[in-house]
């Protein structure tokens, strides 16, 4: 079946209103044929029969958007299944509902969500990919999951080679002057210009090579079964989100979930994944994340919540992951690209580190440029880890580009975390330093 797909483009070009090179970023239409397969070569491998459902009174968008979750059949069991040795989750009962539904259009989110997230907005700031939440507590519009991870990657591509701030808001087409509204996406507005109509002159043509390349890995995670539609998966998660509250306002909510592992960065130092084979690590971070109610500070409270079901294995694979790994590779990512900003912005902060420690920012700088979540393309950290944590210290644990967080206890427990990873990982598994590891979803 040939499907046509609007998807975010980025690539360098000469809008027909400037004189200069700039950064595009805006849609384009890519077309694919999908196989189709019989659901008889698809054995379900991975079962939740008990899903949450939305209760109370519900406006009329939501119930709109309710109309198109049960489109894409959410309200059902959740399954995972195998065809030639990868693992699917259905993302819509069948493609004329997903083309209905807008899963294949408008690629840019209405509202803001995402890698940069502003978490006190919503009770889950960071939701996963449409059809990647297993227990799903609300209605999410947006989050297509063609389209996400391209708009996630792009952006971070953008911002992590910005100094001052967020390249991906500023890039052609300029935003309309609402400043930072919420309730809208940053990139609505991008929807509406198409890169073919757009007269962009002098285009790199490198970045529409990647971006094509990345148009196709995404097309080829999906297959058309018996009708429906399913979409290359990672495996199932436990998800552990805790977003701050205020001061006597919202409460600190601590959250169990279960999803398909992130298939992007994830700048939320805040959230952690795990295997579902380490269950109690999952549940002993929520509890000391949620602590002791006699030593709440004043004008604070939690909320704890655990959504994780019941389900049913037939693959003993499912259950393990390597989290602690990417975990590794998020902070080295993180602690990289923000302190290479930083030292570009404030080049006389260079004094508090030695020479050693500025030429591995730079290394690992350089690294973490070539990573790519959507082609698979990623750096093993490990042996980066335990001097960035340090160098990063020194400099402040400044936060900017990597995940709209600037508090230095987030970064303090990431690096925390990371250090012990690292600490633990297997001998035997610790790969060559620098080395670039290349594997697909």
């Amino acid at each position: 079946m040939k499907i046509s797909f609007q998807l975010p483009l980025l690539v360098r070009g000469r809008p027909r209103t400037s004189r200069n090179v700039t950064d595009v970023f805006c849609t384009t239409t890519f077309t694919s044929e999908i196989e189709e397969v019989s659901l008889r070569e698809m054995d379900i491998v991975f079962e939740v029969r008990e899903r949450l459902h939305i209760t109370g009174r519900l406006s009329p968008a939501q119930r709109k958007e309710l109309k198109k979750y049960k489109a894409f059949g959410k309200g059902e069991p959740f399954r995972l299944r195998t065809c030639a040795g990868a693992t699917y989750r259905r993302i819509a009962v069948s493609a004329s509902e997903a083309i209905e539904g807008g899963l294949f259009s408008t690629p840019f989110d209405d509202r803001i969500s995402g890698r940069l997230a502003e978490p006190h907005q919503q009770r889950h700031g960071w939701p996963t990919d449409c059809g990647g939440d297993i227990s799903p507590i609300q209605v999410q519009s947006g989050n297509k999951p063609l389209a996400r991870a391209l708009t996630d990657e792009f952006e971070w591509r953008l911002d992590r080679q910005s100094v001052h701030g967020l390249k991906s808001k500023t890039a052609w087409p300029r935003p309309p002057l609402r400043g930072n509204d919420y309730s809208k996406g940053w990139h609505t507005h991008r929807n509406a210009i198409n890169f073919a109509e757009a007269d962009i002159q002098d285009v790199v043509a490198e970045d529409l090579d990647l971006a094509f390349a990345m148009y196709e890995s995404q097309a080829r995670k999906l297959l058309i079964a018996d009708g429906e539609v399913w979409m290359k998966t990672r495996p199932p998660a436990y998800r552990v989100q805790f977003i701050p509250g205020t001061f006597r306002s919202s409460p600190s909510w601590i959250d169990i979930s279960m999803v398909t592992a992130p298939e992007g960065y994830v700048g939320d130092l805040l959230t952690q994944h795990f295997s579902l084979r380490d269950a109690d690590e999952a549940t002993e971070t929520a509890r000391q994340l949620y602590g002791n109610e006699a030593e709440w500070g004043e004008g604070f409270t939690k909320e704890f919540s655990d959504f994780r079901k019941p389900y049913e294995c037939a693959d003993e694979t499912l259950l393990d992951y390597d989290y602690q790994q990417e975990e590794i590779n998020r902070f080295g990512y993180t602690a990289a690209v923000e302190s290479w900003a930083y030292l570009k912005r404030n080049p006389e902060k260079a004094e508090r580190l030695n020479a050693q420690q500025i030429a591995l920012i730079e290394a690992a700088y350089n690294d973490v440029a070539q990573v790519n979540h959507v082609l698979g393309i990623h750096q093993d950290m490990t042996d980066y880890v335990p001097a960035l944590e340090e160098a990063w210290k020194r400099l402040g644990h400044r936060q900017t580009l990597t995940g709209l967080q600037g508090i230095q206890w987030h970064a303090e427990t990431a690096a925390e975390r990371a250090l012990r990873y690292v600490e633990n990982a297997p001998i035997s598994l610790k790969l060559p330093p620098l080395t670039s590891q290349r594997s697909g979803i």
